[in-house]
């Protein structure tokens, strides 16, 4: 999130699980779906700098989160974290067990390991490849970004939903993945046909009204989605709404963009 939530606090791993969470279900922030990325967008002569603590949850554009997906080794995987911001790499390892030292107590941790570099006070921090959450930061062996070139270097992730171990079994039906669904927007009005984009993930639902009559398409992998109707729509005025949705993967509960609306004449 771009906001801390809370104070710090200290755990312990259990039962392979390293996972907590946030009930959002009265929070005041405005979106939960979005993700620092501590000025990783930033340009200029800092540019070089970015990820190293010299940036805070404020700077640069936020991620959205659009679903939860499985690990699978090569994936891009980039991390937040409130020690060294925003990092990233790609999973090296998927489904390993990692003996963590946990306030002097060897105990295991099942994840993945993935290539960007973490530190201490990262933990607990998102894990996405692209605008997909697969799990939060767990464990590392790094004291500093300059160990991450070492051979021996570990990063250690704990899944959202891969896996035997992850936070969508440890909570089951407690567990809900914020996510963001955005507002469609349209692209093109034809006779047969009308069509557009959205910030979500491939296979939400746009659900668009056309003159009061419902049609559904799917959205695809870069957000494209296309209503193809049963017939041409006859000339002059047309009323059409758009809506998107989507069930997070591990989630009990739909979530809903906001709806879109225009006039057009054919």
């Amino acid at each position: 999130m771009r906001d801390t939530v809370g104070a710090t606090a200290y755990g312990r791993v259990g039962d392979n699980n390293d996972a907590g969470m946030l009930d959002l279900s009265t929070s005041k922030y405005k979106n939960p779906a979005e993700l620092s990325a501590w000025g990783a967008d930033a340009t200029g002569p800092d540019l070089t700098a970015k990820g190293v603590g010299n940036f805070t949850q404020d700077d640069g554009i936020p991620l959205q989160v659009w679903d939860a997906s499985d690990v699978t080794i090569g994936m891009p995987a980039c991390k937040s974290g409130s020690t060294s911001g925003w990092t990233c790499g790609v999973v090296t390892a998927d489904k390993v067990t990692e003996s963590v030292n946990d306030n002097g107590e060897l105990l295991d941790v099942y994840g993945f390991h993935f290539s960007a570099f973490l530190l201490s006070g990262d933990s607990g921090g998102a894990i996405v490849s692209g605008h997909y959450a697969i799990g939060v930061d767990s464990y590392g062996n790094m004291s500093s970004c300059d160990d991450a070139a070492d051979d021996d270097a570990v990063a250690g992730g704990f899944a959202i939903v891969d896996g035997k171990y992850n936070a969508e079994a440890m909570f089951k039906h407690n567990f809900n993945l914020s996510i963001n669904v955005g507002q469609p927007k349209f692209a093109k009005f034809a006779a047969g046909q009308i069509s557009g984009m959205v910030d979500a993930a491939a296979g939400a639902k746009v659900t668009v009204a056309v003159d009061g009559k419902s049609y559904v398409a799917i959205v695809g992998n870069a957000g494209a989605w296309t209503v193809r109707l049963p017939k041409a729509l006859a000339p002059g005025p047309h009323k059409v709404t758009a809506a998107a949705s989507l069930q997070a993967t591990g989630s009990d509960f739909t979530t809903t963009g906001d709806a879109a609306f225009r006039k057009f004449t054919r």
